[in-house]
């Protein structure tokens, strides 16, 4: 197998590329972790002769034979540069790609809708605008396969020069599983990541370390802050086993899902109502139909009390080209709650309307009354008028991810090849190591939190992988490093408006 480094300026610009024999001397090792987010590489070499400046972009590359494609195994930039006076070989040292994505700002004033739009679509736009600014040149690449949409919706962000990467930190919290990262093609992934890696105790050569489990770190419980309120405790199941230990988690509006509750519905002076599916949204719909000018009446009561009113319409022309008025107005007594919306519209058929805003908890039982007017015949389109309360069961799946529970097996885990990187180990056990005739004696499933590989004489060609393991205290401190930002700065420096 034949080595390369392929090394650009830190812009990303036309690469150049070194053989891993001479100048580079060594190849000590390289990491990603299991969704393969590059992390760490080292290397040695001759500085003078290799030409790596700091903070240039180096891929490290693979071919079985030398009629081979190049294969990208990680991807980072020079975190320390050898002596390049030195005349002895001198260490390299690159981090992942991730990092630089905390060193960039959004520079656009606003994302997402107030309406709402996917959690995928809004990294998407800004993975782009942050490249198409110039501040990362071409070092990172955009690939729209690699983040997909999410399943779940984001406000209306304003993100106030904020880094790419904060942003896309609180955006990957707001959906349970989602993470994101830099892979070793210099492309930027969000989205689920799964897959597995068998490791076979009976596989000769395969060498399996059972570790101490730490249980420094405990947490069990989260509590859920809301406006300011507490609105919600996630317990984990297994605080009956180590007991209660809560952390604070404060969630701006974008982040708190909500769920729609029951409620009965009276009308006055609507001449046709219909339930149809948008045909471009594909989204259900109540259309509200008057033949003459005047105002439709839609009460609602709801069933229970809610956190809050969700309201979305659209106002159709539907007959006429001269100037139209219109509005919809809102009210309600529990809380005490009026909102009036004009609209004047002037040789437009067909020009839609459309607002969406929320109200405070309200009391069950309480009228909330939503007027429809317009002086001519006129169709209104009510895409949501909902009593909604926060969803305490998908608050509980936002938490597992912020627990932390004593590992059930750490390990480490030793193996011949180099192992493609998967979230998830399943682990065969059996009577008697290295021999796969052996009977199996158990099998694990557990999480794959780092795939390390080394390139040396005497280690040639191998993975290590840790299983349920922090990472070292020089990677630790990395990533708090790049991750740490105060909860109550962010929180105001983000401001995020509702989402459906």
């Amino acid at each position: 197998m034949e080595w390369q480094l392929e090394i650009r300026n830190p812009l990303g610009g036309a690469p150049f590329t070194r053989d891993v024999t001479n100048p580079v001397k060594e190849l000590t090792s390289f990491a990603l972790n299991g969704y393969g987010d590059c992390k760490e590489a080292l290397f040695t070499g001759l500085g003078g002769v290799l030409g790596i400046a700091p903070r240039s972009i180096v891929t490290l590359q693979s071919r079985a034979t030398t009629i081979s494609p190049w294969v990208n195994r990680y991807a980072g930039f020079v975190s320390r540069a050898g002596a390049a006076r030195n005349k002895e070989a001198t260490q390299f040292k690159l981090m992942g790609l991730r990092k630089r994505l905390y060193e960039t700002e959004l520079q656009a004033d606003t994302y997402s809708t107030t309406t709402g739009q996917d959690v995928g679509a809004v990294a998407r736009q800004m993975v782009q605008d942050v490249i198409a600014t110039g501040q990362l040149g071409s070092s990172v690449i955009y690939n729209a396969a690699l983040i997909p949409n999410a399943g779940f919706n984001t406000g209306l962000i304003q993100p106030k020069f904020n880094s790419l990467g904060t942003l896309l930190d609180a955006l990957a919290d707001s959906v349970p599983g989602v993470v994101w990262g830099v892979n070793a093609n210099r492309e930027v992934f969000f989205g689920l990541v799964t897959g597995n890696t068998p490791i076979d105790e009976g596989v000769i050569g395969t060498q399996i370390t059972w570790e101490d489990t730490d249980a420094d770190s405990l947490v069990t419980a989260v509590r859920w802050i809301i406006g300011g309120k507490v609105a919600h405790i996630s317990v984990s199941p297994l605080e009956a086993v180590y007991g209660r230990s809560v952390i604070t988690r404060g969630l701006d509006t974008n982040l708190v899902p909500y769920e729609n509750i029951t409620y009965t519905e009276t009308l006055a002076n609507v001449d046709v109502t219909q339930t149809v599916t948008g045909a471009q949204t594909g989204r259900v719909l109540t259309r509200y139909q008057k033949f003459a000018g005047g105002t439709m009446d839609v009460v609602r009561t709801p069933s229970q009390n809610y956190d809050r009113i969700s309201v979305e319409v659209k106002k159709i022309r539907n007959s006429g080209t001269g100037e139209l008025n219109a509005a919809f107005q809102m009210e309600t007594g529990a809380p005490s709650f009026t909102r009036l919306y004009p609209l004047t519209e002037n040789n437009n058929v067909n020009l839609a309307y459309s607002d969406k805003f929320t109200l405070g908890a309200g009391v069950a039982g309480v009228d909330v009354f939503m007027a429809l007017y317009c002086d001519q015949a006129h169709i209104w389109e009510v895409y949501a008028f909902d009593f909604q309360v926060v969803s305490t069961s998908r608050l509980d799946e936002m938490a597992t991810a912020l627990y932390k529970l004593p590992a059930t097996a750490p390990a480490t885990v030793r193996m011949q090849g180099l192992i493609p990187p998967a979230p998830t180990a399943i682990i065969t056990r059996r009577a008697q190591p290295q021999n796969p005739a052996s009977a199996i004696t158990e099998t694990l499933t557990l999480p794959a939190a780092q795939y390390e590989y080394r390139i040396t004489g005497e280690e040639y060609g191998v993975t290590t992988v840790k299983i349920e393991q922090p990472d070292t205290p020089e990677r630790l401190a990395y990533n708090n490093l790049i991750k740490a930002r105060d909860l109550n700065a962010t929180i105001e420096a983000i401001r995020i408006g509702a989402a459906p």
